[in-house]
C-alpha cells in the first residue's frame, strides 16, 4: 500500500464495487458498458504492482462479466506529480502478470479473459504521455504501416483529474461514500 494518503483513500473507496462503479461506467467507452453485467462486478484480492512500486501506484482488479463471459478491469489509480512516459509498458507487464497467473488457476482455458486497463491520474501537471504501447517504439513514419500489425498493440484507459473542475467532479455518477469520525 502507498504512503500516500490519498492513495488510502482511493483504495479505500475504490475497494468497494459499488463505488467503483460510477468511475467505471463513466471511462469505459459506452459500446463496452453497455455489454457489462454491472451487477457482476466484484474486487478481485491482491495486487499485481511491484513492491518497489507501492509508495507510488495503488492497484484494484475488478472481475466483470462482458455478455456472459469472465473478464477483468485493472485500475491502476496513479498519483505521480508528474506523468510518466513509461507507465504504459509497466501496465502492460501488469496485465501479462495477472494473464501468467490466470492460466495456471485455469489449465484448460482455451482462450485468455479480456483485461481493460485504466488509470486514474491525480497529478500536479496534464498527463502528456503515450496511451498506446506502440507509440512508446521508435517506428520511422514510413515503416509504421508496414509493422505495426506485428508489434503489441496496447491502451490504457486515462482518467486525467488535472483537467476536471471541482463542479465538473461533484457532476459524476459516483455513489456516496460515508464519512466517518
Amino acid at each position: 500500500m502507498s504512503n500516500q494518503p490519498h492513495d488510502g483513500l482511493v483504495r479505500a473507496v475504490f475497494s468497494h464495487p459499488e463505488h467503483a462503479r460510477g468511475e467505471l461506467e463513466l471511462l469505459l467507452p459506452k459500446e463496452v458498458s453497455t455489454h457489462v453485467d454491472w451487477s457482476t462486478l466484484t474486487l478481485v484480492p491482491g495486487a499485481f504492482v511491484d513492491e518497489a512500486l507501492q509508495a507510488n501506484y495503488s492497484d484494484l482488479l475488478y472481475s466483470v462479466k462482458f455478455q456472459g463471459k469472465e473478464g477483468f478491469i485493472y485500475v491502476l489509480w496513479e498519483h505521480q506529480s508528474s506523468p510518466d512516459r513509461f507507465l504504459i509498458f509497466r501496465e502492460l507487464k501488469y496485465v501479462v502478470r495477472f494473464l501468467d497467473n490466470w492460466l495456471v488457476d485455469h489449465p484448460n482455458a482455451t482462450h485468455l479473459p479480456i483485461v481493460i486497463p485504466v488509470v486514474l491520474a491525480h497529478g500536479r501537471r496534464p498527463w502528456t504521455c503515450p496511451l498506446s504501447f506502440e507509440d512508446l517504439l521508435d517506428i520511422p513514419a514510413e515503416l509504421k504501416p508496414a509493422i505495426i500489425d506485428y508489434v503489441p498493440r496496447f491502451r490504457v484507459l486515462l482518467d486525467d483529474l488535472y483537467h476536471e473542475t471541482d463542479e465538473g467532479l461533484r457532476s459524476r455518477s459516483l455513489s456516496a461514500y460515508p464519512c466517518q469520525k
